[in-house]
């Protein structure tokens, strides 16, 4: 039978508490040539007008973390509304209702900033922190550094209405004149919450390292 030594035992306890479950809360896909959207926004982050994509966290279980925000809203020539870079915000919505616009509070803003680019890119916001609850109406939108739910131009998603009632594409503060059934093509994403105890191994596993690589 094989011994492990305390510092062998210490890291291989580590990396296990690295690996961290994740889990898709929402997922909506972009198909065939798509439509356009010419998104603006009212001037002042308070603002209840703005532009934005809400959607319903469904049941989450542990992973509630958000970690990620993929998107998939290639750039449309012509025209003068802005490409970025954008911080992706996801905000609470008020009655909690995914088919009205009604921002409350901030959850979370991007780590990074993303540029909406020509051609199918997948861009990834990532994000360090923000809690999201179970069957919870939220809102994603964009900060240009100066508002949120900042105006945008972007393709759309050709699904028919794969939100269905649990989200939707708005505009000004209202549903978007192209129709209802139009979806910004995106994917967002959780993690588990680390246990104290996991970080702490994580410090105890970091350190067994070092001292076994100065013997």
């Amino acid at each position: 039978m094989k011994k492990y030594t305390p510092i062998t035992t210490l890291a291989m306890l580590a990396a296990s508490a690295m690996s961290v479950q994740s889990a898709i809360v929402v997922q909506t896909t972009r198909g065939g040539p798509g439509d356009q959207a010419n998104l603006s926004a009212t001037s002042g982050s308070t603002s209840t007008l703005g532009a934005g994509q809400t959607f319903t966290s469904g049941a989450l279980g542990i992973e509630t973390l958000l970690s990620s925000v993929d998107l998939i809203m290639p750039n449309t020539t012509g025209g003068a509304d802005p490409n970025g870079p954008f911080t992706v915000e996801i905000w609470t919505d008020l009655d909690n209702d995914a088919t009205t616009f009604d921002p409350g509070a901030l959850v979370a803003a991007s780590d990074n900033q993303i540029t909406i680019v020509g051609g199918n890119v997948t861009l990834t916001a990532n994000f360090s922190s923000g809690l999201l609850t179970d069957n919870t109406v939220y809102l994603l939108s964009f900060n240009d550094g100066v508002d949120s739910h900042s105006s945008f131009r972007m393709g759309l998603t050709t699904d028919n209405n794969p939100l269905g009632s649990t989200g939707k594409l708005f505009q000004n503060g209202g549903d978007p004149a192209f129709g209802d059934n139009r979806e910004i093509a995106f994917t967002v994403t959780t993690t588990a919450v680390p246990e104290p105890s996991s970080a702490a191994l994580l410090g105890l596993g970091t350190l067994a390292l070092i001292m076994r690589r100065r013997r």
